[in-house]
């Protein structure tokens, strides 16, 4: 897996430049992606952008160097890790107004503990 770009500019104290994708298009989310963004994040909360068509957008924005995100459409844990694992190096999730929704979407973006 390449450096996190976003966590490295926001490390050293910069700001993101992030484009959005709602165009549900790997064609153009692979144009967005040369154009030089710091980070694109893929729509799935508006639009028409389903999972399937969110998977070729991820692939399209990981073959530059710009990091791929994904805004979700609720606080669901099944898709929040089918995001990640479909390549997202982050994840923006609407209606998160409480610190039990809060610690609920950080709990869904981690895998579980080992049992040993």
């Amino acid at each position: 897996m390449r450096q996190n770009k976003v966590k490295s500019i926001w490390q050293s104290g910069g700001a993101v430049i992030n484009g959005w994708l709602g165009i549900p298009s790997s064609i153009s989310a692979e144009n967005m992606a040369q154009a030089g963004w710091d980070s694109l994040t893929v729509d799935l909360q508006h639009g028409h952008v389903d999972y399937q068509t969110a998977v070729t957008m991820l692939q399209a924005v990981s073959t530059t160097p710009t990091i791929p995100l994904a805004r979700v459409p609720w606080l669901e844990p099944g898709i929040i890790m089918k995001m990640l694992d479909a390549g997202a190096y982050g994840i923006i999730c609407p209606m998160i107004n409480t610190r039990k929704e809060a610690e609920a979407l950080c709990s869904a973006t981690r895998p579980p503990p080992l049992v040993t």
